[in-house]
């Protein structure tokens, strides 16, 4: 391969601490792996003296593989080749080179994590913990974070304490306690990035007291940094307006912008004195002259003229102004005496978070489970200790650090412990640093990049690889442009160069694609119907421009020629897919683009999951809009938007619910009221089926019954949409039988998912040849590169954290607190909660564009980005005149995307004509759709053509009346049954008065399954009354069910020879469920069932099934389904089934069959 000056100077220099900055697609991970190549080949440095530290396994076992390739590959040309090396060496290379290959499975090639891990095993005795710990997923962690976090709360409420209830109504507010939540939660997680959290919270609260914390901490720097920043901002826009009097020929202009230059430039000389008070007395002085409209006249829009500039010079005041707001309100003094009047709060955070450590840790300790930030902490306070942190100083002889961007301050601190002076190589790209939400830090890249450039370290050196050989030129110089207008440092260094041969090989230039919202301004719609109609339209506008590239040329560097896009060549990028992908994902499949929703993380966000799942929010709590919403447009409810913006017009005050509640009673549309109160029966009906079975069944139940899993297996990608309802199943069942069991704590447990971000990807079905259109978020998309993006969401509005009067942790500043006066309502931030506050919100900026630059830099050949604005002439004269802003991608860069690069366009709605929409119908509504065409068709009108068509009779008529699945109790009910079709079933009837025969039969089922028939034996009716109020508190069952269970028919059961079977089995087996292929009436089907029961006896299988009813016939009614149960255990398990019984729960008779 041949190498770049710049890949050639970090693949061979040696003896330095080398700073890789890559940018996108500049073969970074080539270059990794050639270098540990050389360093083998040519240094000998055998590769278990090298760590080698990735982010994700997946990266770690590329980069292993990749390694074991570039060794391979040698050792099979010197195999075939004797000359390779020289005579007297080769043997000894070709032994060595194998040994390495042999290595690469124990070497040190992982994540920081795996390293950790094998350090605590090593020395777990320098700390004093047992080796045998497990590690915590990240669904327990936040499952047990969250019994802490309760304990935590009930111990606060019993103890009463005032200074509790003071901080409480400070900064959670008397109505709940959610937000204190939140605020302990997301501290505990701040500080547990730093390497010693809990000394740097004592420090840094004590440095509340009498506002030291501004003159000792690194508060006072960022003062004046942000000051500077504002300062540059407002020159800036000075310099604009100076530009636009240069090329309108305005000399009086001119003249003003120099006049307001020299006022901002006496503010950045006081700035640079670094004196709170000289800063505060010239941003006091400081005032702009008038601008007079005599100023314009000459000019070609004089009014037009006046407004940019005014708007320029607007923008340049306001900096200053929310500068003195927000730093230079009040004398040094009182600042530094609102701050010191904090010091209470912090105190009492600090002892809030130390007793939420001690719980959280003792419940880790109770399972013996450490999560990760413990694997990180455990192993800084082992590798602090002189001889675990000299063995591995000795040991590596290289460390290698991948995705440097993305290392945190503990992962820092670690390899600092272990690594020698000039040892180091880190590669990475800070543009590319996307994961500040999981506690990266790219300032630290930064911070060494600027002093290994600056020449601060002797034995560092940085490396910059800027060629790109992914991307087209076009597509190489929209990034360049864009970026050195939005991105600060996007200078020579890092920009992108092409490096692609076939880089000019291009037949498009990126495009931005504008299109227009369907309603007016002044639109009363609720917002979120606004945003899905938005989102449909927005997904539209994709398909059209999908279409016309379909098809289109690009040139395929990697084969060297030129072909036609595909499907499978485009994705489409958003910044989330949360209620946006399967959305796209729907209107895509309905223009015939098959699509695949591509998120590691989002499994509860796929369409099929979320549909499902807003049923059960609204089984739980039906007054809840937005699940509601989802539930009426999905497939369960089949409502379309037309029809629920017609219920909001016509009931527009109140909340949703309350209008689709009144429109089911008295709405005009009487087609739609039938439907609003069909499907609030629906619900109600659901409402009560929760209350008597087991979650997982609830589910399945509810799948089966509504036709929802057939109707998604009936959509583009049936079978993935499918396979994400069983797993929703099965993940229903996990938390049943890991002790939940409630509705309720099943959505407590899917919102703890979501809110600590844990990764739940959907089921992985999708091969890398099946020609669809991918849909991804820009996050998952990272690595990846594609022929064509699509990035949606242009327009969309950012959004930012914002704290309130929350305190707020930074890492370099410190901890500020607002004032708070609770008993009179108000609050003041202090100076030191505004600067963390600001830096918050700029490093949040800095990550967007981080993030766009990702996106922009996946495409080899097109890119396009799409958004939708409520007026796109006025949003583009709007960029174009004003200064960027950071509230949408669009509005940073619009202003060079329509101005300078003149690459914005319009869609024209009259091109989305003949689209399908995406009208979702129910089961119900399209059968009522086909009977209703059938009866509006009388057979009079039909010609005799079609009239022989239509009256075809199909010549296996009695095959029909046969289903491909039965459930075993259809087959056992008789022939009769089954082949009379099903017409004759009925819905299930709730609310009875006594308990059915199925519902008895139901409450002992439940019971049986969780007996423990040994326990019943040797403890009697403790033991059975231990299990009804377990399972009464485990809401598996309501306490007047447990109530009506007979224990001592239980006890007799239990004390029978079967029960002493059972309890003798080494192996019990309860509610199984199987599917069997078999003959029915001459015909093959697929039975499936559940088998309550059954046990090893000897080298046999014994089966017990559970019925309700009489026992007098019970022998013949149910030997059909018993003949059922053993073709299916032994076609399973291999195994004869020696015995059968039935056990009559209601007369405690057991019955062999």
């Amino acid at each position: 391969m041949k190498w770049t000056k710049e890949q050639q100077e970090a693949i061979e220099l040696r003896g330095k601490n080398i700073l890789v900055s890559a940018a996108a697609g500049s073969g970074k991970t080539a270059v990794l792996v050639e270098r540990i190549k050389r360093l083998i080949l040519e240094d000998s440095c055998s590769v278990d003296r090298m760590l080698i530290v990735t982010f994700t396994n997946a990266a770690a076992s590329e980069m292993k593989e990749k390694i074991r390739k570039s060794l391979s590959d040698i050792l099979d040309e010197a195999e075939g080749r004797d000359d390779t090396w020289a005579a007297d060496e080769s043997l000894e290379k070709r032994v060595f080179l194998k040994k390495q290959v042999e290595l690469l499975g124990t070497a040190n090639i992982s994540t920081f994590h795996s390293f950790a891990l094998e350090v605590i095993r090593r020395y777990f005795y320098i700390i004093d913990v047992e080796p045998n710990f497990k590690i915590c997923d990240s669904t327990q962690e936040s499952l047990l974070k969250g019994e802490a976090m309760d304990q935590l709360l009930e111990e606060l409420f019993e103890k009463a304490e005032p200074d509790f209830f003071r901080f409480l109504k400070s900064y959670s507010g008397d109505r709940d306690e959610s937000r204190l939540r939140k605020m302990i939660s997301e501290c505990y997680d701040t500080l547990r990035s730093l390497p010693e959290p809990f000394k740097w919270l004592d420090e840094n609260v004590e440095q509340l007291k009498d506002g030291r914390s501004f003159e000792e901490g690194n508060a006072g720097h960022q003062l004046f940094e942000a000051a500077a920043e504002r300062i540059e901002r407002g020159i800036n826009s000075i310099n604009i307006n100076s530009a636009l009097a240069e090329s309108c020929d305005l000399p009086l202009l001119e003249a003003l912008c120099r006049d307001d230059r020299k006022q901002f430039c006496a503010l950045r000389e006081a700035a640079e004195k670094i004196d709170y008070n000289v800063l505060k007395k010239a941003i006091e002085t400081f005032k702009l002259p008038t601008m007079s409209s005599k100023i314009f006249v000459g000019g070609e829009d004089p009014e037009g003229l006046k407004k940019i500039a005014g708007d320029n010079r607007n923008f340049a005041k306001k900096q200053i102004k929310e500068l003195k707001d927000a730093y230079f309100s009040s004398g040094f003094d009182q600042l530094k005496q609102e701050m010191a009047a904090t010091y209470e709060s912090g105190i009492f955070l600090e002892k809030l978070l130390l007793r939420y450590d001690e719980l959280y840790s003792a419940k880790k300790a109770e399972k013996n489970v450490m999560d990760f930030s413990d694997i990180e902490h455990n192993a800084y306070e082992i590798l602090k200790d002189e001889e675990a942190s000299a063995f591995y100083r000795n040991r590596f002889e290289h460390i290698f650090i991948d995705e440097y961007q993305d290392s945190n301050v503990i992962q820092e601190a670690l390899i600092d412990l272990i690594k020698r002076d000039d040892n180091l190589f880190m590669v990475g790209d800070i543009k590319q640093s996307i994961y500040k939400f999981r506690l990266a830090e790219p300032e630290i890249f930064q911070s060494k990049y600027m002093r290994y450039r600056d020449g601060l370290d002797k034995d560092s050196v940085k490396i910059d690889l800027n060629k790109n050989f992914r991307s087209k030129r076009p597509v190489i110089d929209f990034i360049n442009g864009v970026f050195s207008a939005v991105m600060d440092g996007y200078d020579r260094d890092a920009a992108l160069h092409a490096g692609d041969p076939h880089a000019d090989e291009a037949y498009h230039t990126p495009e931005l694609y504008l299109a227009q919202v369907p309603w007016e301004e002044d639109s009363d719609i609720d917002e979120e119907l606004k945003n899905l109609i938005k989102a449909e339209k927005e997904a539209l506008c994709a398909v059209k421009l999908i279409r016309d590239n379909l098809g289109q040329p690009i040139f395929d560097s990697k084969k060297g020629e030129q072909r036609p896009l595909e499907k499978r060549d485009i994705v489409i990028l958003m910044r989330g897919i949360r209620n946006y992908g399967d959305i796209f994902y729907k209107i895509l499949a309905d223009n015939d683009i098959p699509a695949y929703i591509d998120d590691s993380d989002g499994f509860f966000d796929t369409l099929e999951i979320n549909s499902f799942l807003s049923a059960l929010y609204v089984m739980d709590n039906p007054k809840q809009d937005v699940p509601l919403l989802t539930l009426m447009r999905s497939e369960m409810l089949g409502f379309s938007i037309e029809e629920m913006v017609k219920i909001r017009i016509e009931f527009k005050y109140g909340s949703y619910y309350e209008a689709f509640s009144k429109y089911a009673v008295s709405g005009k549309d009487e087609s739609l009221r039938a439907k609003c109160r069909g499907a609030l029966e629906k619900i109600s009906d659901w409402r009560q089926l929760s209350r008597l079975m087991p979650l997982d069944k609830l589910i399945w139940k509810l799948l089966l019954d509504t036709g929802f899993y057939l109707a998604m297996g009936a959509m583009p990608s049936g079978s993935q949409r499918q396979a994400n309802l069983r797993a929703l199943v099965d993940k229903a069942l996990a938390y049943r039988t890991s002790g939940g069991g409630s509705l309720y704590g099943f959505i407590r447990y899917v919102e703890a998912i979501k809110e600590n971000k844990v990764s739940m990807g959907q089921v992985k079905l999708l091969g890398e040849k099946d020609d669809l259109v991918r849909i991804m978020t820009i996050h998952k998309s990272k690595g990846l590169e594609f022929p064509m993006v699509l990035l949606s969401g242009y327009c969309r509005k950012l959004t930012y954290s914002t704290s309130g009067k929350a305190p707020v942790i930074h890492k370099d500043l410190g901890i500020g607190f607002p004032i708070v006066d609770w008993e009179n309502r108000w609050y003041k931030t202090t100076l030191l909660q505004s600067m963390i506050k600001d830096r918050f919100r700029r490093e949040e900026v800095e990550e967007e564009k981080r993030i766009l630059y990702v996106a922009l830099t996946r495409a080899m050949d097109r890119l396009i980005l799409l958004g939708m604005c409520n007026d796109v002439r006025k949003e583009m004269s709007k960029v174009l005149s004003e200064n960027p802003k950071d509230g949408s991608y669009f509005a940073m860069t619009g202003k060079v995307i329509c101005g300078d690069m003149k690459a914005a366009r319009s869609i024209d709605d009259r091109s989305l004509a003949g689209m399908s929409r995406g009208r979702r119908r129910s089961i119900d509504r399209t059968l009522q759709a086909i009977d209703s065409a059938h009866e509006k068709l009388p057979p009079e009108k039909i010609s005799p053509e079609i009239d022989r068509l239509m009256s075809f009779s199909y010549p296996y008529k009695d095959e029909l009346k046969l289903k491909s699945k039965y459930s075993v109790s259809e087959l056992n009910a008789g022939n009769r049954e089954v082949l009379s079709g099903l017409e004759s079933l009925k819905e299930p009837v709730f609310e009875e008065k006594e308990l059915s025969g199925a519902a008895r039969g139901s409450i002992y089922h439940t019971v049986l399954e969780h007996m423990d028939v040994g326990r019943t034996r040797s403890q009697g009716m403790d033991y059975l009354q231990v299990l009804m109020d377990q399972l009464v508190t485990d809401e598996i069952l309501f306490p007047e069910e447990a109530d009506m269970v007979d224990r001592a028919r239980l006890l007799a059961f239990a004390e029978s020879s079967l029960g002493q079977r059972i309890s003798g089995s080494r192996l019990v087996y309860r509610e199984r469920p199987f599917n069997l292929l078999t003959k029915y009436d001459g015909k093959q089907i697929i039975v499936q069932g559940i088998i309550d029961c059954y046990f090893e006896e000897d080298d046999y299988l014994v089966l017990v099934d559970y019925k309700t009813g009489s026992a007098k016939g019970a022998e013949e009614r149910y030997r059909m389904q018993i003949d059922l149960y053993r073709q299916a255990l032994e076609a399973a398990s291999g195994k004869k089934v020696k015995d059968a019984y039935l056990y009559m729960t209601d007369v405690g008779q057991i019955i062999k069959m």
